[in-house]
């Protein structure tokens, strides 16, 4: 499993989705193939989504500890490409009930 922590962005969603979506775009151009979503368990998902070796690893963009804000967030990013977003119901992305949320990258 190959999670990258190393991009991770903190605050405001609005102040810091021009960064996010900036990478992105970088991230979709230079490789085969992305997909972005939420999560409050990046092991898991990741294992979900790139268990059977489809994604090589996944980039996690966004940290935050209030639900509120991690909806707004995916909202931002839905609304930057819809077709890259993984539906946050599809990876059950639990409610307000966990401690951590992400924004992540799976990359190809």
């Amino acid at each position: 499993m190959s999670l990258d922590y190393s991009e991770i962005a903190i605050g405001d969603p609005k102040m810091v989705i021009a960064r996010l979506t900036a990478r992105i775009g970088q991230l979709n151009f230079s490789t085969r193939n992305i997909r972005v979503g939420l999560t409050a368990s990046p092991e898991a998902t990741f294992l979900q989504q790139g268990g059977d070796g489809r994604w090589s690893v996944m980039k996690l963009l966004y940290v935050t500890r209030s639900f509120a804000k991690a909806r707004q967030m995916g909202e931002l990013l839905r609304a930057y490409d819809a077709k890259l977003f993984v539906d946050d119901e599809q990876m059950g992305l639990m409610g307000p009930h966990a401690s951590t949320y992400y924004a992540y990258a799976l990359i190809r």
